[in-house]
């Protein structure tokens, strides 16, 4: 029988499809699959299936048809075909010609004008519109005809409201000035270059000068940072006190900060006396260390202990304990083994079960088959004999990913493949292959 090609041919546009016959038949008993091309024997010319219908080459042209926005079609299958182009409302169309209107020679032009309406533009109405203060307005029909043209004026005054007073600025001849106070208040205005051109951002800074003058009282609700000496008498602080000096003695009903820039003798707390207990935090509190942490006794934590980008170093028989869903005596233990160098183990970056490979099943079978004398070779999941071989994929054959190596060559061999029961497939050759010269592999896709 003859054999199935179950992909794409790809000559590689150098190779030639020589002495080649379309099938012979009917489009009547043709499959309808679009691209498919035969050779009609009912009316003795190729056609070619577009999806819809089959279409015919003989190459005469038999048929116009034309169809307008609405979907009505004007088809014509024999006899003239006649085409009238008319304007709708506002358009007239004419034919043109040139010269001698009786030569043959000279071409027709068709021309489509738009006609006038009482509307349109004149030389009386002509003109430039807009200018610094107006902006033009412009009226276009629904051919996209300019019908009408006028202006409307524009705001030129930017009205600036302040604590106290307002004044309004006008755009095209007044400067806006935004001025700050002697050490209290400085200003700054630029505009930026972008890219080595012009910048088109203008940019306002305020701020305060290093030096600040407060005229009155000074009223701080949140942090305050002194860098330097700063006497504090009778002071109310609402907010972070932070402060870079050496001893303190801060008695704080809100946030306390105790910062040192000295990288050599650091903070210490509760060192001068031995034996002090120190508390951190009461039970409900998190405390974020933000660098190593080094314990010079016992390490005890109560509760759960997360380790998040770390190392996890196991010190004593190699061994990790996990504690189950129940809380009991049984446990599981991953334990290392004893390397005879440096070893790595990985695990993927996927969710899923971590597989022994006690549940690892086969999923793949090679062998080589032929032995000069057969031309069918089964290739069965138990009980083979003879030329025959064991595959031990299991019963469904419909899962097996079947292919075929010429030994000697290495090239993709072609047989006939037939997936059976109960794991069976049988491989049938034109003509007995000699021993062990094919090559057999089964991937398990299932």
């Amino acid at each position: 029988m003859a054999i199935p090609i179950l992909n794409h041919l790809d000559l590689r546009s150098v190779s030639e499809l020589q002495n080649a016959i379309l099938h012979k038949t009917t489009s009547g008993n043709a499959s309808n699959i679009e691209g498919k091309i035969i050779y009609d024997t009912g009316s003795n010319s190729p056609k070619v299936f577009d999806g819809s219908n089959w279409i015919d080459l003989g190459g005469d042209i038999r048929q116009v048809k034309v169809t307008d926005d609405g979907g009505v079609a004007y088809d014509v299958t024999a006899g003239n075909f006649d085409l009238v182009i008319s304007g709708d409302t506002g358009i007239t169309t004419a034919f043109v010609r040139s010269g001698d209107p009786l030569a043959l020679t000279q071409p027709y032009t068709l021309k489509i004008d738009l006609d006038n309406t009482s509307t349109d533009m004149t030389a009386t109405n002509s003109g430039v519109y807009g200018s610094a203060t107006a902006i033009p307005v412009i009226t276009v029909d629904r051919q996209g005809r300019l019908t009408n043209a006028t202006t409307a004026s524009v705001a030129t005054a930017l009205t600036v409201d302040a604590d106290t007073g307002a004044q309004d600025v006008d755009l095209l001849t007044d400067d806006l000035q935004i001025l700050g106070t002697a050490n209290e208040i400085e200003t700054a205005v630029t505009k930026p270059a972008v890219g080595g051109s012009p910048g088109t951002d203008v940019k306002v800074q305020i701020g305060l000068p290093n030096n600040v003058t407060i005229g009155n009282n000074l009223t701080v609700t949140t942090n305050l940072s002194v860098d330097g000496t700063s006497n504090l008498d009778d002071t109310d602080i609402d907010g972070t006190l932070v402060v870079d000096g050496t001893n303190i003695s801060l008695d704080s009903t809100s946030t306390l900060n105790i910062d040192n820039s000295n990288t050599t003798n650091g903070i210490t707390i509760g060192t001068a006396t031995a034996d002090v207990p120190i508390t951190i935090g009461n039970a409900s509190s998190e405390v974020t260390i933000g660098d190593n942490l080094t314990v010079e006794g016992n390490f005890t934590v109560k509760g759960t202990q997360t380790t998040l980008n770390e190392t996890v170093k196991v010190v004593e028989n190699n061994t990790i304990e996990f504690e189950g869903t129940t809380d009991d005596t049984n446990e599981i233990k991953l334990t290392g083994g004893d390397p005879t160098a440096a070893r790595v183990v990985s695990l993927p970056d996927a969710s899923g079960t971590i597989a022994l490979t006690t549940d690892i099943t086969a999923r793949q079978f090679s062998t080589t088959i032929g032995n000069n004398s057969a031309t069918t070779i089964n290739l069965l999941n138990s009980g083979a004999s003879g030329a025959d071989k064991n595959h031990g994929l299991g019963a469904d054959s419909t899962q097996f990913m079947i292919q075929l190596i010429e030994v000697d060559s290495g090239l993709t061999a072609m047989a006939d493949v037939v997936r059976g029961s109960s794991g069976a497939v049988a491989i049938t050759f034109a003509q007995k292959p000699d021993t062990d010269k094919i090559r057999v592999l089964i991937n398990k896709i299932g």
